[in-house]
């Protein structure tokens, strides 16, 4: 068979990181009026949530408006500091590993911690973007290059697949009649797989699809478009990846 040339081009989006139980992704530790507690979360809005007065005041009954305060978060094990002064409203937010340092200041705590939400849903697309970054240079859990069955690691098995492994990249030429043509292919299937990472086991479900339209004259001299579709499960923690892909191959 001869050597096939492959271009792959291929595009994937993160829908959603949702942790539910277990080994927790998003954590806080925040210490005030000399004690400290730590807790897990559902997502990292909640984890800033409970940021605010009444929830540490859930936690250590004795701080008030004016008590000093340190939160450590943790962000799928990136560390973020958000800490506020004794006798002041101003909140800062510290990122060390991407230099990031931003005080909000409202009228009360409550208003400066949903000024720092509001903030980081909006006007700080490009930190977020940093983060992610971040994380999928460092995380072994992260779910866009970290993980095993990360999307990056997802779409690189894909385009491999497709161009060399797949059996509609192996059928050889055939002589046709005019009136007859290569039919083209629709491809759907199904993967599922288990790993561990540290103390951390999950398992993967992976659906790809895909549509291969052949050339008339030579049944290899194809161009694919392919749709994988992947859930991550880690210890409780949920992602779910959608990826768009074409290949060509021109034996």
């Amino acid at each position: 068979m001869k050597k096939l040339g492959i271009i792959f081009v291929a595009m994937a989006a993160l829908l959603t990181y949702v942790p539910v139980y277990g080994y927790d992704v998003f954590t806080l530790e925040l210490t005030s009026e000399g004690q400290t507690y730590t807790q897990g979360f559902s997502n990292v809005l909640d984890m800033i949530n409970n940021l605010d007065t009444d929830a540490i005041q859930s936690q250590i009954s004795n701080y008030t408006d004016t008590s000093a305060a340190t939160g450590t978060l943790n962000f799928r094990g990136l560390a973020i500091t958000v800490s506020v002064p004794a006798n002041s409203n101003a909140v800062t937010i510290n990122i060390p590993a991407i230099n990031v340092n931003q005080t909000f200041s409202g009228a009360t705590r409550d208003a400066s911690i949903d000024q720092m939400e509001d903030w980081l849903q909006g006007e700080a697309g490009d930190i977020v973007t940093q983060i992610m970054q971040e994380l999928a240079a460092t995380s072994a859990t992260d779910p866009i290059a970290g993980a095993p069955t990360s999307l990056e690691s997802t779409l690189t098995a894909t385009g491999f697949d497709r161009g060399f492994t797949l059996a509609t990249t192996e059928l050889e030429p055939r002589t046709i009649d005019a009136a007859e043509r290569n039919g083209n292919l629709l491809g759907v299937g199904f993967e599922f797989g288990l790993f561990e990472v540290g103390d951390a086991k999950g398992q993967s479900y992976r659906i790809p699809l895909s549509y291969t339209i052949r050339s008339n004259t030579n049944a290899r001299r194809q161009f694919t478009i392919s749709v994988p579709i992947t859930v991550v499960e880690l210890e409780g923690a949920y992602s779910y990846g959608l990826g768009l892909g074409g290949g060509l191959t021109w034996p």
